[in-house]
């Protein structure tokens, strides 16, 4: 798993490349963390280029997004792969994760 940075004003694009398994879910968790204690209050994660997320990956979604909540930010999913989007379905996380076809939707605000 590689996990890479950009931003587009406001908002911070956490990009995960490869299988967001359960060794890489704690860097993840810990990295996203770091940003929101250092501030960041809008995320995009980006999942385009991810191949597979494990239980432990999606788990390692929750506690950011709780973090976020707590102080008015938020935190959006884009780039879901159909096999990626069908286990969020099936898990009845889409109602939890707003998610966007893309980056540039999901930072238009337009799924």
């Amino acid at each position: 798993m590689q996990i890479t940075e950009r931003r587009e004003g406001p908002v911070l694009i956490i990009s995960v490349e490869g299988r967001l398994d359960n060794e890489g879910s704690d860097v993840f968790r810990e990295q996203t963390l770091c940003h929101i204690e250092a501030g960041e209050r809008s995320l995009v994660i980006d999942f385009s280029q991810t191949t597979f997320i494990a239980s432990m990956g999606i788990r390692a979604l929750f506690l950011p997004a709780q973090e976020l909540a707590k102080k008015q930010g938020r935190m959006v999913l884009a780039g879901l792969n159909a096999e990626l989007k069908n286990l969020f379905l099936i898990g009845g996380l889409l109602d939890l994760f707003p998610v966007f076809e893309t980056v540039e939707k999901a930072l238009a605000g337009r799924k």
